[in-house]
């Protein structure tokens, strides 16, 4: 298996999870995001078959855009840790 960073010149072959919305990310807008420097799209290859991938995207939720009490319910979702790879401490 391979773990390879989805390139523009990458040819995107076969693939399908099972979820129409995954799938169509992958062949419609994992190229467009990367262009506009918005997501790395990561692709696992087994024997030249797309079997796994997986997005980092540049997002945020912003406390700012969100008015009152509903900061408070939606902070309460996301989780206390966080992953920091590649830092020192």
């Amino acid at each position: 298996m391979n773990l390879v960073r989805l390139t523009p010149d990458y040819e995107l072959t076969a693939f399908d999870c099972g979820d129409e919305q995954l799938n169509n990310f992958l062949f419609e807008d994992a190229k467009p995001s990367l262009e506009l420097r918005i997501a790395n799209t990561f692709i696992l290859e087994d024997d030249g078959r797309i079997v796994a991938y997986f997005c980092l995207l540049n997002d945020k939720v912003s406390k700012d855009e969100i008015i009152g009490s509903r900061w408070k319910k939606i902070r309460a979702k996301f989780p206390r840790s966080t992953a920091m790879p590649g830092r020192k401490r």
